[in-house]
């Protein structure tokens, strides 16, 4: 819920400065929200008051409530305090944890410039970008942007099945599997095959663990869309 809210932060300042200026830079403001997080979590390698890429200062490092450390994860903690800021296409490290896409949410309706519901293809690109500041593994960045996607599209008055098929041509083929799936558990049809499980394309390539893990990113939107299905 915290880095849910930094998040929002983030994404707003990036909001305020294309608004001001005609551009901005989502994942340096990301970075600069999770920074200031990162102060409130007791870290000394994080400056509240730094504001690298620009854009309005944050307020909610300030708020009392959030100065309370709610069992960071480490990927996160490790990551941030680390100094460097991961990308899509510079992957910080090889972890496809749930870090990433729990708080990537936002994405589905504060995309700078784009009001909500409009554009589940760059909600999508936003999603990846918030997780890969943090988690590098393909699996932890686009479970984010299907997230992301997915959101969009509800709000602009898809159904939970109709939004996830359209996030299907927008996702890799690994994850795209892992939503086949899970809309078949939820029908209750014959499901497809879950995906197998594969070596990570960045970092030391270590083995995907058993896909089914509840903390891997990919189980976030399986899961939410299995459970939809069934309603």
């Amino acid at each position: 819920t915290q880095m849910t809210l930094f998040t929002c932060e983030g994404l707003l300042v990036a909001g305020a400065l294309m608004e001001q200026t005609g551009v901005c830079f989502p994942p340096g403001q990301l970075h600069d929200a999770y920074l200031r997080w990162l102060a409130t979590q007791g870290s000394a390698n994080a400056n509240p008051d730094e504001n690298a890429s620009g854009g309005a200062q944050g307020w909610l490092a300030h708020v009392e409530i959030l100065q309370r450390r709610q069992a960071p994860g480490s990927t996160c903690l490790s990551a941030l305090e680390s100094g460097a800021m991961g990308r899509v296409n510079a992957p910080i490290n090889a972890s496809k944890g749930s870090g990433g896409v729990m708080r990537s949410a936002p994405a589905g309706f504060l995309v700078p410039g784009v009001p909500p519901g409009a554009s589940p293809a760059e909600s999508y690109e936003l999603g990846c970008e918030i997780a890969a500041v943090t988690h590098g593994h393909p699996d932890g960045i686009h479970a984010a942007g299907a997230l992301g996607a997915v959101i969009c599209s509800i709000l602009a008055g898809a159904d939970i099945h109709a939004a996830v098929i359209g996030c299907l041509e927008l996702t890799t083929t690994h994850m795209a599997a892992v939503l086949r799936h899970a809309l078949d558990v939820g029908a209750d049809r014959a499901p497809s095959p879950p995906p197998r499980s594969r070596r990570s394309s960045v970092g030391d390539g270590s083995a995907m663990r058993r896909w089914e893990s509840r903390w891997l990113a990919q189980s976030a939107p399986r899961a939410s869309a299995t459970v939809w299905s069934r309603r």
